[in-house]
Order: structure tokens, then sequence, then C-alpha cells
């Protein structure tokens, strides 16, 4: 019966043998990594990134140029420190939102901060960039945890004052978002359809509410929906077209077949794909046909049901992380490249496997 107390005192209470303030040194550590990763794959400097803004230079023209320039896209062993560094920054992040959000019954300042500087450190590489991926990355693994918290915790109030700061990141995220597209355009006004038929109309409901909140929905659906767009436009254009095209859509590999054929074959034809994302799933079907990608997708699938169910009954963070990287994963498969875009996604989820392997390997040694 003693055994049974203990059991349930620690699913309720974790109790973690550390530092209670590992968190939060964790956190501290971001900054310089943040700003070593930042001065590598930019070339700027703090300073030179706020006077940027100030001057309503677009930070991602030149981050393209300085990637472009330093030939950054090639292999280098000087690149492993910044690399790795990003790794750091993306796994300090995940922990912390996940051992402190996921698992903590209540939230004080203390962790409040700590969650709010992993997130500035890692959002800071997002703003010199000019890019907008870290931001959903936050925003979904914001969105995860407070789906695992109320799980777990199914009394806890959303809308208490610890989740509603935490609620309050996820609102700070979208308008990040919506900054980093406007300077991307150099602030100009956009009015014009994209490329999937959506126009803004500032004569919709959303539009009656707020024009910024009708242009921020205009914004999201231009990465959002592209996927989809880009997936239907490209089996009509070309597995469509004929018998034998359409049997190449159940055959792997099929770029092999067609030299000509590649995952962004409408961006180099007609398509104005600008800096959208090009789904996996395209790039999925095409190395292992339809019928082996649909099997793929529900390995995934049965996966997700597998961890979910044992992060809802234990505190473990590699299954914790495991399961937040599936999500990731499907949510990438309609919408762009979340996972094979970044090397530091990819080190992350090679150790992640990595670990659960050997664990299980020792649990039956």
């Amino acid at each position: 019966a003693q055994q049974n107390a203990k059991k349930l005192s620690l699913l309720k209470h974790p109790k973690n043998k550390t530092n209670p303030n590992h968190n939060l040194y964790l956190a501290l550590l971001t900054v310089p990594l943040s700003i070593f990763a930042v001065d590598f794959y930019t070339g700027k400097s703090f300073l030179q990134i706020y006077t940027s803004i100030l001057n309503g230079v677009s930070l991602y023209d030149e981050y393209q140029s300085h990637f472009k320039n330093a030939n950054i896209s090639v292999f280098q062993i000087s690149k492993l420190p910044a690399v790795f560094s990003m790794f750091f920054l993306k796994l300090i992040l995940v922990y912390n939102f996940i051992t402190i959000i996921c698992y903590r019954e209540v939230l004080y300042k203390k962790q409040i901060v700590t969650l709010i500087l992993s997130t500035i450190t890692f959002l800071y590489f997002s703003i010199a960039r000019g890019t907008s991926f870290e931001i959903f990355e936050v925003i979904l693994l914001l969105w995860f945890c407070l789906k695992v918290r109320h799980s777990r915790l199914p009394n806890n109030n959303l809308f208490s004052n610890s989740n509603l700061i935490l609620f309050t990141l996820g609102v700070c995220a979208l308008m990040l978002y919506s900054y980093n597209i406007s300077a991307r355009y150099g602030f100009v006004n956009i009015n014009e359809c994209l490329p999937t038929g959506v126009c803004l109309n500032l004569n919709s409901p959303l539009g009656y509410v707020s024009d910024s909140l009708a242009l921020l929905s205009l914004k999201l659906s231009g990465y959002f929906t592209f996927g989809i767009y880009y997936t239907t436009t490209y089996i009509n254009e070309y597995w469509f077209e004929s018998i034998s095209d359409f049997i190449l859509l159940f055959i792997p590999f099929t770029y092999y077949i067609d030299p000509d054929l590649s995952a962004n074959f409408l961006c180099e034809k007609d398509l104005k794909c600008g800096a959208s994302w090009i789904p996996d799933i395209i790039t999925l079907l095409m190395q292992l046909g339809l019928l082996l990608s649909f099997t793929f997708i529900s390995f995934l699938g049965k996966l997700s049901f597998i961890f979910t169910s044992k992060i809802l009954k234990s505190h473990d963070f590699i299954d914790t992380a495991i399961t937040y990287n599936l999500l990731l994963i499907m949510v990438s498969l309609p919408v762009g490249n979340f996972l094979t875009t970044s090397s530091s996604n990819k080190i992350l989820i090679v150790t992640l496997i990595s670990i659960y392997l050997l664990r299980k390997l020792n649990s039956k040694l």
C-alpha cells in the first residue's frame, strides 16, 4: 500500500532530483547559444539587427544574401558549432516547455520567467533571419503542452493566472509572425490575392471585427493553405494527366523513372511559390508511392496513439518530446517541411529516438 501511495504521489507531484533552478539555468544558457547562432547564420550582431529593424530593412533579404555569399548551405566543419548551438537551443526550449507546462501543477514566477526567456532567445533567431518557421514551432509546442497539461490536470482552469500568461505568449508569437511577414515585403500592404485564390476582403465578418485580424488571417492562409493547394494542383497537373502518369502515383521513387519530376515541379513550371513551403506529402508520395505513403502515415498515427497513452501516465521527457515531434511531422505533411528543412530538428529527432531505443535495450538486459 505504501508503494502504491508513493507511485500516486510521484504522478501528482513530480519530484526532480536535479537542482530546482535547473530550468532557469538552461534558459540562461540559451542566451549565448542564440547570439552565436544568429551571428553565424546572418553575420549580424544584436545592434546591427536592431538598427536594420529601425530602418525598415528586410532582414529576410539580408539573411538570404549572407546565406548565399557565405555558402552556408554547403557542409563545412566550421558550421558544426552553429548547428549544435541551434540543436541545444531547440532542445532546451522543448525541455523547458514540457517539464514546466505539462507536469507542474502550479507555475510560479520563476517558471514563467524561464519560459519567456527560452521563447525570446529562440525567436530572436527568427527575427534576425526574418523567417517565421520558429514562430510556428513555438505556437505548436505551446498548444501541445497545454493540451497535455489539460489532459493530466482537467480541473486546472485554462484562464488561471499562470495559464493566461502562457496564452499571451501564443498571441505575442502571432503578432511577431505578422511583423516578420510585413517586414519581409517592406511593410507594403498585402491586398492582392494569394496563389491559392484566397483574397483579402475587409468587408468579411472578420474584416468588420478588425482590419489587422483579417490581414493576419490572410498571412496565415498564405502559409497553411498553400500546401493543400499545391498538393491538389500537383495531382491534377501531373498524376491525372494520363493513365501512365496515374500509375506512377503508386510506384516508389518515381523521380528515377521521370528525371524531370521533382517535389517543386509546379514552382519550376508556372506556379508562383515564392517563399511558401512545398508540403512533405509530395516528397513522401514521390519516394514511397501512394500505398506505402498511407501505410507510413498510419504507422505514425499508431505510434502517436501509443506514446500519447504513455505520457498521460508518467513524467517522461523523452516520450513526451517524441510525441510532440510526431505531431510536428503530421502537421508538416500537408503544410510544409518543418523537420527536413532544419538540421537542428533532424539531430533532435535522431537523439530522441536513439535514447529511447537505448533505454529499451537496457531494460531488456
